[in-house]
């Protein structure tokens, strides 16, 4: 399957769906936090997931207002947690970088029902596509210092597509409305901010500066 996709070496703040991915800009030996926003059948909910070292927890708060208690508190399955989804049934994918899964939870649940793990190493950042798709960006691979987003079909818990980012490290993952998927890296030879519009199949392979 060929995807057209964005590579850029910052971090990707994309409206996706309704998703609004805000990292904090923190230092990564420091406590790392992002939000997402995400209408539910209950109304819109807010998740927060924050980093300090390998431990972590997500918070879910109502949408109401600062100054609130959060509604719940998710730390099992929670391991220096980063990116997060949430697909159209409002279940919450959260990127565990310090356990190498991606934990899955059904709305009102703290204890995950699915955990990706099969192409997961160090993972940074996850989405979700209308037709229940799982892109998940993972930091390093192998060899180490090639990133790589995988592709897992819906109701899959293996991937169907690796793209390798050799040279690179995937940091986010985001899809528009069209399900055009976005990738944000790290060149560890350019150290140079780049965006371009990719074809690719199991590798990256033309492509053109935006």
């Amino acid at each position: 399957m060929k995807r057209t996709c964005a590579i850029a070496v910052v971090v990707l703040l994309a409206a996706c769906g309704g998703q609004q991915l805000s990292p904090t800009a923190a230092p990564f030996n420091s406590a790392l936090s992002r939000t997402l926003s995400k209408k539910s059948h209950g109304g819109e909910l807010v998740f927060v997931s924050t980093s300090v070292g390998s431990t972590g927890t997500v918070n879910v708060y109502s949408s109401k207002g600062q100054g609130q208690a959060p509604i719940e508190t998710i730390t099992d399955g929670i391991s220096a947690p980063a990116g997060l989804a949430v697909d159209s049934s409002g279940n919450l994918y959260v990127a565990n970088s310090g356990s190498n899964t991606v934990t899955v939870y059904p709305p009102n649940q703290t204890t995950p029902s699915l955990t990706y793990s099969d192409g997961v190493s160090t993972p940074y950042g996850v989405a979700v596509g209308s037709d229940g798709t799982v892109y998940i960006a993972n930091e390093t691979g192998s060899p180490s210092s090639t990133g790589t987003v995988t592709e897992y079909p819906a109701g899959s818990m293996k991937p169907n597509l690796t793209i390798k980012l050799a040279g690179e490290y995937a940091f986010n993952v985001a899809l528009d409305s069209s399900n055009h998927l976005y990738v944000s890296w790290f060149s560890l030879s350019s150290y140079g901010a780049q965006i371009r519009s990719e074809e690719h199949t199991s590798e990256l392979q033309s492509h053109h500066d935006l």
